[in-house]
């Protein structure tokens, strides 16, 4: 995986939260709104040669379109899809998987390099309202990393910029 993201000259990362329901605090993209940030990614692989897409999700069926959409140019953690959250610490699980079964160690430490490469890249695409994926580019935040929010029932590709953010060598 790292060789992948080494020999790219840009990173995409997305992170597409899906559900299920149980595993989060009502964060979820719809159809619909997973059909804009497919676009938005298609808009941005197209940009620059050489670009690949680290896929952050929760959902291993988003996983198998991305594969069949992107080929190798998709880039992701193989592990255990796991959630995290406060929701799961009031249970006793540090995470869970899609049935609310308790993960273990490796379910989190997916999660975390999800979170880490979502902060990474210079572009991400984020599901809204996800704190997953706002802290991880809030990390870059006057570093490199663009994202784009999907906004609920939206059909465009939302640049979120921060004053003073810089893109490269120029202000956004």
């Amino acid at each position: 995986m790292m060789n992948a993201i080494a020999g790219a000259r840009h990173v995409v990362a997305a992170h597409l939260r899906v559900g299920p329901l149980h595993t989060s605090n009502y964060v979820m993209m719809t159809d619909k709104d997973l059909h804009t940030a497919w676009g938005c990614i298609d808009e941005l692989l197209a940009t620059r040669d050489g670009t690949v897409l680290y896929l952050a999700t929760d959902l291993e069926q988003v996983r198998v379109l991305a594969r069949s959409k992107y080929g190798e140019r998709v880039v992701q953690q193989e592990g255990p899809v796991a959630h995290t959250g406060e929701q799961h610490a009031a249970r006793g699980a540090s995470a869970v998987d899609a049935q609310g079964r308790p993960r273990g160690e490796d379910g989190v430490e997916t999660a975390m390099l999800d979170w880490w490469m979502l902060g990474r890249a210079q572009d991400a695409v984020l599901t809204d309202m996800s704190s997953f994926g706002y802290s991880a580019t809030a990390r870059s935040l006057f570093n490199t990393t663009m994202p784009i929010t999907i906004k609920k029932n939206s059909e465009k590709c939302h640049r979120t910029v921060w004053q003073g953010h810089v893109c490269g060598n120029e202000t956004c």
